[in-house]
């Protein structure tokens, strides 16, 4: 099982928010690329296949996605990705008190971490790990639009 240190919007493993596109490459392996974003589709996503690494329109890593089957260390605490949400739930309730499901997404949101959980059907998809201006775009445009933010 592969664990991840992380450090609430600096890091994920080895991996430091900011860092260029082509570092994270050399580190991570071989990979597929494809845009993504939202609003508009102007940042882009390497897939790793055991994770996602997502970059700001220029090249520098802003987001890590990991998936079930992994550790994230967060200072001395352990805390083991599986498809069982409540097993994840209750392991990161022990760590901080802020966890908000965001039902439109399907997702649980931790601002103390920096992270959100993607679980449709209550199975972990996705643990997205992100630094601090990772829903800037998303959220101006929500609020620009519909008078809420993503966390809202």
């Amino acid at each position: 099982m592969k664990t991840y240190k992380i450090v609430p919007y600096q890091s994920v493993g080895q991996l430091i928010f900011g860092m260029e596109r082509q570092e994270v490459r050399y580190l991570c392996g071989s990979f597929k690329n494809y845009p993504t974003g939202f609003p508009v589709e102007n940042h882009s996503v390497d897939d790793f296949g055991y994770q996602h690494c997502y970059y700001t329109p220029d090249r520098k890593l802003e987001a890590v996605s990991v998936f079930p089957e992994v550790t994230l260390q967060y200072h001395d605490q352990s805390i083991i990705v599986s498809e069982d949400i409540q097993f994840l739930l209750n392991q990161l309730n022990k760590i901080v008190d802020d966890l908000k499901y965001l039902e439109f997404d399907e997702s649980y949101y931790s601002q103390t971490l920096g992270l959100m959980i993607y679980c449709p059907e209550d199975l972990v998809e996705n643990v997205l790990i992100f630094s601090e201006h990772y829903y800037d775009e998303e959220n101006e445009y929500l609020m620009k639009h519909f008078g809420v933010t993503k966390f809202e």
